[in-house]
């Protein structure tokens, strides 16, 4: 519906829920890590979906608490992508990229 923008409803929307505080960080990351796994299988360009997961990392990444728990999902990719090869590497490369961009800034 929002055609992997972002900024259109009702992704935004989606990914507002991931900003604000919340106690239990912890079930959000378990939800964004299933909702990798499907993103990762749809029909969408590699760079679309890259800014789909960006925005959800940029979400989090305003938690302190939550990053321990981020860094730990891409240093274990390879068991949410078990069956998608072509989706790790996709979601490694744009997690390694956008981290490499927030570890400067934090």
């Amino acid at each position: 519906m929002s055609e992997a923008t972002p900024w259109r409803w009702p992704l935004k929307q989606f990914v507002e829920v991931f900003q604000k505080p919340n106690p239990d960080f912890r079930v959000l990351v378990g939800i964004f890590a299933d909702f990798l796994s499907h993103l990762y299988r749809e029909p969408y360009l590699a760079e679309s979906r890259c800014k789909v997961t960006t925005a959800f990392l940029d979400a989090f990444w305003g938690n302190v608490s939550v990053r321990t728990g981020l860094l730990r999902r891409r240093r274990t990719s390879s068991r949410l992508f078990v069956l998608n090869p072509v989706g790790q590497a996709q979601f490694d490369r744009c997690f390694d990229e956008w981290f490499g961009g927030n570890r400067t800034n934090s």
